[in-house]
């Protein structure tokens, strides 16, 4: 497994024209066999990555946030709600999605969430890997494969076993 972030961004880069490649061959499997083989490939990928020595979604990434996670997050920094969204919040013009704001996490210590029970719900589900229809999503799913190891690891398997046909 390769979980060297620098490494991982210089690959990234070295092989987009393979990713594309790659996301091209993927439009004629049926979904329902991608999600066969990429999830198993993401579970058996997940076990062997320790998320805690990377941590560098929370470094990089702006997760999404609901009202409901931001009073909460709000009580967590023992702030009030209105300067919690001032100082931690931005809001995307088109689609009115909230999200935090900064880089790295505020909650983040020592690459360890410091709020890890009660994290957002984008939080929680990142890296995003488990939904049916995977090959529709590739395209956001790439954008993650320099961000994070275990997204890395499983498109890199599930491209050998794609491009090997």
């Amino acid at each position: 497994m390769i979980t060297d972030i620098s490494y991982i961004k210089k690959i990234a880069q070295e092989k987009e024209s393979e990713n594309i490649v790659f996301r091209k061959k993927l439009i004629n499997i049926p979904f329902p066999i991608v999600d066969k083989i990429f999830h198993a490939i993401v579970k058996e990928v997940e076990q062997q990555i320790d998320c805690t020595q990377c941590g560098n979604c929370c470094k990089v990434l702006e997760p999404e946030v609901s009202d409901e996670e931001i009073i909460q997050l709000a009580k967590f920094k023992e702030i009030s709600i209105e300067s919690f969204k001032k100082n931690y919040i931005s809001i995307e013009p088109n689609t009115s999605v909230q999200f935090m704001k900064g880089k790295p996490c505020i909650f983040l210590k020592e690459n360890l969430c410091s709020i890890y029970n009660n994290r957002p719900g984008s939080c929680r589900d990142y890296p995003h890997l488990h939904h049916e229809r995977s090959k529709f999503r590739m395209k956001r799913i790439m954008e993650q494969y320099s961000v994070c190891p275990i997204v890395f690891n499983s498109i890199e398997a599930l491209k050998k076993q794609i491009l090997k046909n």
